[in-house]
């Protein structure tokens, strides 16, 4: 059996696998430079890239599962239509990083249409 995964060009994380593993930096100096700042906030280990912490835990960067880890995590097994910050520290605690990961959790949150249509209403006239 073999297993073939292929990196988008447009992967964020190319770049820093890269002068982790290969010391390679790009050639744009602002992106070099951009690329310094953040890398050592990661670790490469046995072909996973993970995001380090304060409390020096890894976690393991997931982009193209986000959707299915997010679902898991507010209405799956474990999940209790959380809000969105809630749902943010459900996944962090589960392991799983990616950059843009606060406001996904908010906007998966908010289009959940359980938590819509069971949310609590003011009746209150304004």
């Amino acid at each position: 059996m073999i297993s073939v995964y292929q990196v988008d060009n447009d992967d964020w994380r190319q770049p820093i696998i890269d002068l982790l593993e290969h010391q390679k930096l790009p050639d744009d100096p602002r992106h070099k430079v951009e690329i310094r700042r953040r890398a050592p906030r990661f670790i490469y280990y046995k072909g996973t890239l993970y995001a380090r912490s304060f409390l020096e835990t890894m976690a393991k960067m997931s982009w193209r599962n986000r959707l299915q880890t997010m679902y898991e995590a507010h209405s799956g097994v474990c999940g209790a239509h959380q809000s969105g910050p809630k749902l943010h520290d459900h996944v962090k605690r589960m392991g799983y990083y990616w950059p843009t990961m606060v406001q996904d959790c908010m906007d998966f949150a908010k289009k959940c249409d359980a938590c819509q249509f069971n949310a609590n209403f003011i009746h209150q006239p304004p």
